[in-house]
């Protein structure tokens, strides 16, 4: 849960190079300006997924100095409801996906590849996303690399996709929050 003013949430960078899907849980307490959902600190503007004022979803995924954005109908996103949201490269179609329906596509010669490292945003407009992200699972090439799933009962974002996310429990995670998150 995000108040949208000034936090965020960094993850270690994940750079995708081929086919990928970009997949989370998103609920916007309110919609104005643009809400950034994801984005990258290394390629400002060329790696993000932000919401509208008027409830569109734009992606730019990568590409060379790729102005461009690949942006859903307005109306599609409402603050308080909670939606699926998936952004989709197979081969040079890029896809938004909301609740199982496409929402927008097009057929896009792929670029330098896709890095993300922040969510609820971060970018230089400090247009922070003002509500919940929550699932994010990110597939490199169709093999989950990174999973953060909600109440999963940690105090940090741990990736279950990797045996050390999975290994944040019990009494492992006890003692390591016990004695400051230094295991």
């Amino acid at each position: 849960r995000n108040e949208g003013s000034t936090d965020y949430a960094t993850i270690p960078e994940v750079t995708l190079a081929g086919d990928f899907v970009i997949e989370f849980d998103l609920h916007l307490t309110e919609l104005y300006d643009w809400n950034t959902v994801i984005d990258s600190s290394l390629e400002p503007n060329l790696n993000e997924c932000w919401v509208y004022a008027n409830g569109a979803i734009g992606v730019r995924l990568g590409g060379i100095a790729d102005a461009q954005a690949l942006v859903t109908p307005s109306g599609l996103i409402e603050a308080g409801r909670l939606y699926n949201i998936r952004l989709c490269r197979e081969g040079a179609i890029e896809s938004v996906i909301i609740d199982g329906v496409v929402a927008a596509s097009r057929n896009k010669p792929l670029g330098n590849g896709v890095s993300i490292d922040g969510i609820f945003g971060r970018n230089a407009s400090n247009s922070k996303l003002k509500g919940i992200l929550a699932n994010l699972k990110i597939y490199d090439n169709g093999t989950l690399v990174r999973n953060y799933p909600i109440n999963d009962g940690k105090n940090i974002l741990a990736n279950a996709a990797t045996a050390l996310g999975s290994e944040l429990d019990g009494l492992t995670y006890a003692l390591t929050t016990a004695i400051g998150g230094v295991a």
